[in-house]
């Protein structure tokens, strides 16, 4: 299995609002894969991945450890072999930020992007770019999480790769939430606007519509700026497509609705708020 075809399989198989799910699932598929291919061991990071997110930081770590222990047989030397580095490395960095260790991360996702760029697969490189700017913004270096988020855009833009483009929303929302954070509030704006653009025409590297989460961050940014009307009216159109299931199964998407319902401070605005649906996940503006 070419690793393109890994990548598109990953794409298919992910459902980050069912991590336990997904776990299962990367672990049948690394199962059937050849055994000690680099297709299984990045299969596997997959899985570590969703063990993760499922709070079960200390089997994703062993399994992590499993899959570096095989890179070194797996395989003749070349591409495939830096494809599964760049994934493990990736996975391991993630755990790591999200364990409340973005210094330890930050090397492991420089790693991961110049392993990803050397295999030729634009997906993770551009996935390990945009975890280093997750982690300089959280370790407060923001003028280095824009540099790094507008790196990464030009590539996605740039790219013949569909996996490599379909990281365009994501990137922008992560811009515009840098640029908001720095009080950039019009250039956030004006970011989280072009990513609804963004993630309406396409869907992200997941796979996922996340057009409802962008238009909730160009609500966001307005009730910033003052624009408490139009936040507003916006909010109450979000929260009424909570029925929709894709705008549902967005994890925490009902939540934050609520939440910015209720900072608008009108009681109409608090009772729309209590009636949301409770949906309360991960936190979507780290994507």
């Amino acid at each position: 299995m070419s690793s393109d075809e890994v990548e598109g399989l990953i794409a298919r198989t992910w459902r980050f609002d069912a991590p336990e799910d997904s776990a299962a699932q990367f672990a049948l598929l690394a199962d059937r894969a050849d055994a000690g291919s680099c297709a299984a061991v990045v299969l596997r990071s997959q899985q570590a991945r969703a063990l993760g997110l499922a709070g079960r930081v200390a089997e994703a770590d062993a399994l992590l450890d499993e899959c570096e222990s095989h890179i070194g047989t797996a395989e003749a030397e070349g591409a495939n072999r830096r494809h599964a580095r760049a994934r493990v490395l990736i996975e391991r960095g993630r755990l790591r930020n999200s364990t409340g260790e973005p210094a330890a991360a930050a090397p492991l996702f420089e790693q991961a992007e110049q392993q990803g760029s050397a295999a030729g697969v634009p997906g993770p490189a551009l996935d390990a770019v945009h975890m280093q700017a997750i982690v300089a913004g959280a370790l407060g270096d923001h003028q280095r999480a824009e540099r790094l988020n507008r790196r990464a855009l030009a590539a996605a833009r740039n790219s013949a790769d569909p996996a490599a483009r379909a990281w365009a929303g994501s990137l922008l929302n992560n811009l515009g939430w840098t640029l908001f954070d720095t009080g950039r509030l019009d250039e956030s704006l004006e970011v989280f606007t072009e990513a609804v653009a963004v993630r309406a025409a396409d869907r992200d590297a997941g796979g996922r519509d996340r057009t409802a989460e962008a238009e909730w961050a160009v609500g966001r940014a307005l009730r910033e700026l003052g624009r408490t009307d139009e936040a507003g009216a916006l909010q109450q159109r979000l929260l009424r497509r909570t029925a929709d299931p894709a705008v549902a199964a967005s994890p925490g998407l009902a939540g934050l609705i609520r939440e910015e319902l209720a900072a608008l401070g009108s009681p109409t605005h608090a009772a729309a708020a209590a009636r949301g649906i409770r949906h309360d996940q991960a936190d979507i503006t780290l994507t």
